[in-house]
């Protein structure tokens, strides 16, 4: 992998702070205390060599513009509140959704899935979205069992528009490799391959040497291993500031393990995990992975206030090490909770004795529990 030889490696003659294995044969060039001139400066010399933009996003905290030539993409963003600027070669990437023209069939919807629920069963997360034009995306899915598989697919068949032949997932976004999270596609691949068709995978795992490095860091799902199935899935590595914008529903990635180096990586879902939000209407959504209190802090900064949200996914199933502080400032409506009945035990006769849970108790309207079945949000066509 040659690319990241074939652009520019200094900014107004200041080479990089660090390099960073970003895998899938992407590579990372970081420096930071820099101003935001830095961005326009590097994409006016990618300019020069031939690449052009292909999408660009600014707001309050980050300013990115993705660029291409060929087959080569070069991912650049800034990082406004924490002055770090970055850049991200790949060869043969798959490039985020930008605006497209598309036909209206049905009103978007969000599903919470009420996975297998044993008390004996760690059982994950999963999430379904239906888009406006009647295909879907999913986010995880819950481990590798018949019964998540089975309700999958029953919803998808549930819910696409009438008139509608084809199953379609405009993308399966995977938060992280832990099987919790990835087991079902597996599953899901072995009973559906030619019944549904998946157009891309959308992820962004860690290398080896992090997996090694990192607690609990034991590679069990290649991502590869879907690219060609499902009518020809392809594999897109999303980095953050990176928009999808489907039928009825804008993604944007806020956090990918990237943004957490020069730092050191330690617990493996703080460095995996890929935070995701998406706007539906007017509703924002907020999807936390498995966010541990170690990792929050870098979050918090990146984003500030700007967290803020309507819904919110309770950060690692509600078991894990939270952060009230990262909670407060996305201060959501309505939490989350993909978990089973385990999460919701006493201890000592005190329900919710985690400080991070008892804050989003005691500030939300509604906590919606995949224990308990699932949970529809719908929208107006």
């Amino acid at each position: 992998m040659k690319n990241y030889l074939n652009i520019p490696h200094k900014i107004n003659n200041r080479s990089y702070d660090g390099i960073y294995d970003c895998y899938d044969g992407a590579v990372m060039f970081y420096w930071g205390g820099v101003e935001e001139s830095a961005l326009a400066s590097y994409g006016a010399e990618l300019e020069k060599m031939g690449y052009t933009p292909y999408q660009e996003h600014e707001d309050r905290n980050i300013h990115s513009v993705t660029y291409r030539d060929g087959d080569i993409s070069v991912h650049t963003y800034f990082l406004k509140r924490v002055g770090e600027f970055r850049v991200i070669t790949q060869e043969n990437a798959v490039l985020p959704v930008n605006p497209h023209p598309y036909k209206e069939l049905c009103a978007p919807s969000v599903t919470q899935l009420g996975i297998y629920n044993d008390p004996k069963v760690y059982t994950g997360m999963g999430y379904l979205i239906r888009l406006a034009d009647g295909t879907f995306v999913v986010i995880d899915g819950g481990i590798e069992l018949d019964y998540n598989s089975e309700l999958l697919y029953r919803l998808m068949s549930e819910q696409k528009p009438d008139g509608i032949d084809d199953i379609v997932i405009s993308a399966w976004i995977l938060t992280h490799g832990h099987g919790d999270h990835f087991g079902v596609i597996n599953n899901f691949l072995e009973q559906y391959e030619d019944k549904v068709i998946v157009k891309m995978l959308v992820g962004n795992d860690i290398s080896d040497y992090v997996y090694a490095t990192t607690e609990k860091g034991i590679r069990s799902f290649d991502f590869d291993s879907v690219v060609g199935h499902f009518g020809g899935c392809v594999l897109m590595k999303a980095h953050t500031g990176q928009k999808f914008y489907f039928p009825g529903a804008t993604f944007t990635v806020l956090r990918t393990h990237e943004d957490i180096y020069p730092q050191t990586m330690h617990l493996f879902n703080d460095v995996s995990s890929t935070v995701i939000d998406a706007v539906v209407g007017k509703t924002r959504f907020l999807w936390l992975a498995d966010e541990e209190k170690s990792s929050a802090p870098r979050l918090q900064e990146m984003y500030g206030e700007d967290l803020k949200c309507d819904v919110m996914q309770i950060a690692h199933h509600g078991i894990g090490n939270g952060w009230d502080d990262l909670y407060a400032l996305c201060n959501p409506r309505i939490a989350l909770w993909p978990a089973g009945d385990e999460v919701l035990t006493y201890k000592d006769g005190i329900r919710f004795e985690r400080p991070h849970i008892k804050y989003l108790v005691d500030t939300t309207e509604q906590m919606i529990y995949a224990a308990y079945g699932n949970h529809t949000f719908e929208f107006e066509k």
